[in-house]
């Protein structure tokens, strides 16, 4: 996905169809099941790691700050967007490995 401005509103039209699309058929996971597009792709991602994407471009997380992917500079959402991703794959190891529980941050 291109920061370049004449692409925000693009973005900002297929994030708000996906949602909407999630919100009236919230079984219909079809487009979770195989994504077309990047943005499509992120989002199937982002839902995986229970985070979601707004139509302002907000990546959001329960008990996490928001990651605004507009204005966040490059070289630091690749590493903001992982970061997510290891505390999510931390959570479930937690979960699934007895010998890991009460394992609380995950340091990187």
């Amino acid at each position: 996905m291109s920061k370049h401005q004449g692409k925000q509103g693009l973005t900002r039209t297929i994030i708000r169809h996906y949602n909407k699309h999630q919100q009236q058929k919230p079984d219909d996971c079809e487009w979770l099941n195989n994504p077309q597009g990047p943005i499509a792709l992120l989002m199937s991602d982002l839902h995986s790691i229970a985070a979601t994407l707004g139509d302002d471009l907000v990546i959001r997380r329960h008990n996490e700050p928001p990651i605004d992917m507009w204005n966040l500079p490059r070289q630091h959402l690749k590493k903001a967007i992982n970061a997510m991703m290891a505390q999510r794959r931390a959570k479930v190891a937690t979960q699934d490995r007895t010998h890991l529980h009460g394992l609380v941050d995950v340091v990187q």
